[in-house]
């Protein structure tokens, strides 16, 4: 299930914004960039470059796999906080439980879980 739109990040701007201010997180399979926001909801966006894969139905499921995982911590993080999830190249070897652990690890590290 895909996180509703209000949940999401999908202008460059805001990404750029969170690049520029937000605190940075990652381990070997991705890397998390977190910044308040003035909307007071927490919302998340996903990246996945083509040095991840040419493929832009890999890229695709890719951040299909990143929102189902974040959608049980969309609840448990702090209000008002962006965070964009970017992928790096080992990822695409990694299981979806290995995915869901280290975003969860990725988001207790950047204190965002209650």
């Amino acid at each position: 299930m895909a996180l509703k739109k209000a949940f999401r990040i999908v202008q460059k701007k805001e990404f750029g914004r969170i690049a520029r201010t937000g605190k940075t997180v990652g381990n070997s399979f991705l890397f998390i960039r977190r910044a308040p926001n003035e909307v007071k909801r927490n919302r998340f966006g996903f990246s996945v470059s083509t040095r991840v894969s040419a493929k832009a139905v890999v890229r695709n499921a890719l951040k299909r796999l990143f929102a189902e995982c974040a959608q049980p911590y969309a609840r448990a993080v702090p209000r008002g906080h962006d965070t964009v999830v970017i992928a790096k190249p080992e990822i695409v070897k990694a299981s979806r439980a290995t995915v869901r652990d280290a975003l969860g690890k990725l988001l207790q590290r950047t204190n965002q879980i209650k």
